[in-house]
């Protein structure tokens, strides 16, 4: 019998309070859980297939919905290994994304969808209440409901280096998500049911100006943002260094701890813009946990998985923000929260979202490759290298180039 298991989990600061709960699960089944390196939820696509592929021996591995047809030919379907009253406890839209040809190749943990986040202490100083009206001809400093009301407002509280207006992604899967929502919003598509690229279009040139005007033109986001991820984004917002920022509702934990975030107390919570037409999209997934095909023992294996989604888990990861993918959790956390409290508006707005406002790439074996091959380009008209419209043009070239290869 197998007395430890391997596990290769994701890292950074949305995942990690919940492995915690690997030492009680020691000492319920005697197993022992070696946690060796994993990846960054950033790189699960492009790395793990390959070390999947290799045969690297994991009892269990963390992935994400988005990687679903790349990673199963490398994993053992779940339907028969794990009881079908557990399957059966869980979001059907939390696992439809986790299959292919019917079969149910990861578990989702939680159910990722990003809010937009904003410094409510100076949104709400009457101070620069009246200061925005002089500066812009009247109009009302509000949370911002469209991108163009974003932009203005990004622009108005950026202090010469001292705050900046905005931060958002500047490279990898993040860069790729914000400027596909920004492109729905404003009526175009990233990529159709098939993964073709469509996003080489008068939409897509909206936002990819929109993305490049924020950091040169306007200077509205940090410096660094080409070379921010989605960790660096929630940082920059809870260390007070910018108005608003796209982010998820995981992050929460450590917006509303004083030891780690100068904006605790200071900082509420909004959907995300929309564009024509109150059209509105936001980056939606599910992290997940996963047995691969070579697990050394998948019995043992299906053990550690089912108690790292139990409702006891998932409840926990929900204290720190998560939307739980299992009914009950999810119910019980909608339930246990007061309403008028941060938190539940937090829950609230990301239901809606993740109910009226889903945005994800299509089943596609390729689609880290082609991600891999999109963000780089979409980065050069952000930083000005390249005309926005020849960087469209390559990217959606680079795209297509990986689903015909």
């Amino acid at each position: 019998m197998t007395h430890t298991l391997r596990a290769a989990l994701a890292e950074g600061e949305r995942y990690t309070p919940l492995y915690a709960r690997l030492d009680p699960f020691t000492r319920e089944s005697g197993l022992r859980v070696e946690v060796v390196p994993g990846l960054a939820a950033s790189e699960i696509g492009e790395r793990l297939p390959a070390q999947l592929a290799a045969g690297t021996p994991y009892h269990l591995v963390s992935g994400h919905s988005h990687y679903t047809a790349a990673l199963a030919p490398h994993l053992l379907p779940l339907d028969a290994l794990l009881p079908q009253a557990e399957l059966d406890a869980f979001s059907e839209a939390a696992l439809e994304p986790c299959r292919v040809d019917g079969r149910l190749y990861q578990l989702p943990r939680s159910v990722e969808t990003r809010l937009l986040y904003y410094r409510s202490d100076i949104f709400d100083d009457r101070r620069e209440q009246a200061w925005f009206a002089e500066a812009s001809g009247g109009r009302e400093l509000r949370v911002p409901r469209s991108w163009d009301e974003l932009a203005a407002v990004a622009q108005y509280f950026t202090r010469a280096g001292k705050m900046y207006g905005f931060a958002f992604p500047g490279r990898g899967p993040g860069l790729v998500a914000t400027f596909a929502e920004v492109l729905h919003t404003v009526g175009g598509t990233f990529l159709d049911s098939e993964g073709r690229p469509r996003f080489y279009s008068r939409a897509g040139e909206w936002a990819l100006t929109l993305l490049r005007d924020l950091c040169g033109r306007w200077e509205a986001v940090p410096p660094e943002t080409p070379d921010c991820d989605y960790d660096d984004v929630s940082e920059m917002f809870r260390m007070g260094r910018c108005a608003m920022a796209c982010d998820f509702t995981g992050t929460a934990r450590l917006l509303t701890d004083t030891t780690f975030s100068a904006v605790a107390g200071w900082h509420s919570v909004a959907l995300y813009p929309s564009g024509a037409e109150n059209r509105r999209a936001a980056w939606t997934g599910c992290p997940t946990f996963a047995v691969p095909a070579t697990s050394p023992d998948p019995e043992a294996a299906a053990r550690l998985l089912l108690f790292l989604t139990s409702h006891e888990s998932q409840l926990m990861e929900a204290r720190h923000g998560a939307v739980p993918s299992r009914v009950s959790a999810h119910e019980a956390e909608r339930e246990r929260l007061r309403e008028g409290t941060l938190g539940h508006l937090r829950f609230t707005l990301a239901e809606q979202t993740l109910r009226l406002a889903p945005l994800a790439p299509p089943a596609v074996p390729h689609y880290a490759e082609l991600e891999a091959r999109t963000w780089p380009r979409l980065r050069q008209a952000i930083t000005g290298e390249v005309e926005v419209t020849a960087a469209l043009e390559s990217a959606a070239r680079a795209a297509a180039d990986v689903l015909g290869g």
